[in-house]
């Protein structure tokens, strides 16, 4: 009797050991043995350094999944290194448009397959920068195309660079020792040319031409009241110039009617004197007879006032032998 009861009590022992193992097992599989879960297949060709199995793949910020395995394939790639990465999906994170579940597999991978077509691509991301954990993205890149190298492509989601990975291709393609080389050499120039004293110079010249420019823009500000008198003057004379120039028109035509009488005369003058100076005039004849004279009677005073000249008393006692 005694026996039985320890048979019955070793036999609820081990019950009770298997319950508890087939509920630790699911606590510790976080139900996955009782999901309908699909695996994945990404692939990376650059480091997957703080990816662990168990980092959370996340859609736009949501949940989907997690890492469940991480291995290392050589000779697939340019670097002869790709690391492979599984992840699964839990179809109960996904609700149709309708709001209907996804019930089964086949359903899943034709969302999965959809998303992708529409450009959902897979991306390493920095989880946290305290621990370095990472994990892994899904989003949308509809520029980027698909590349896929699982030789079953229908459980691969297609992966993109991370942020980092991009950044180190960029400055990879930097020239750093080239401007690092034009850098000291730009140094070397701008210290010769504070030694030099340029710097002090141009600064000199600057303040030089600054005053001279303060000073044009004061004698500029009195400008306006020069311009101002000046326009003020011609006004004036304009003024004036207007009044004047009805009587200064009216002189003007007299003046002209004046030279037109004296030209007139003048004509006349001239007329007379060429019949004066002409050879056949009566007028010529008599003006040169009596120029004859004249000249005649020039040289006898000429004559006379030589002869008192030298023998002034001749006017008392006359000219000797002249009678």
């Amino acid at each position: 009797m005694q026996l039985e009861k320890h048979k019955a009590g070793v036999g609820l022992f081990i019950l009770a050991t298997l319950a508890l193992l087939i509920c630790g097992i699911i606590a510790l599989g976080g139900g996955r043995y009782f999901s309908r879960d699909t695996e994945y297949v990404l692939y990376f060709d650059s480091s997957v350094n703080g990816l662990t199995i168990g980092s959370p793949v996340m859609l736009r910020g949501v949940p989907l999944g997690a890492v469940t395995r991480i291995t290392l394939m050589t000779g697939a790639s340019d670097t002869g290194v790709t690391t492979p990465v599984n992840i699964r999906i839990n179809a109960d994170n996904l609700v149709q448009a309708s709001g209907e579940r996804v019930h089964d597999e086949v359903a899943e991978q034709e969302i999965i397959r959809t998303m992708i077509s529409k450009g959902m691509r897979a991306q390493l991301q920095t989880a946290s920068l305290l621990t370095g954990q990472a994990r892994i993205q899904l989003d949308f890149y509809p520029d980027v195309p698909a590349r896929f190298r699982s030789p079953t492509p229908l459980l691969e989601i297609p992966t993109v660079a991370s942020p980092i990975e991009s950044l180190q291709k960029s400055l990879s393609k930097v020239p750093v020792e080239e401007m690092a080389a034009r850098l000291q050499n730009s140094l070397v120039l701008i210290n010769e040319f504070l030694a030099s004293g340029s710097l002090q110079r141009t600064v000199e010249a600057m303040e030089a031409t600054l005053t001279t420019t303060n000073s044009l823009l004061q004698d500029l500000g009195d400008a306006p009241a020069l311009v101002e008198k000046i326009l003020a003057n011609l006004a004036v004379s304009t003024d004036a110039v207007k009044k004047e120039t009805p009587a200064t028109l009216a002189e003007f035509r007299k003046a002209l009617q004046d030279f037109g009488a004296a030209t007139a005369q003048l004509k006349v003058f001239a007329s007379a004197a060429t019949e004066l100076v002409s050879p056949d005039a009566v007028l010529s004849n008599n003006l040169e007879r009596l120029l004859r004279d004249g000249a005649a009677a020039a040289r006898s005073l000429r004559n006379f006032a030589d002869t008192l000249e030298r023998n002034p008393e001749s006017i008392l006692r006359g000219r000797q032998g002249a009678y």
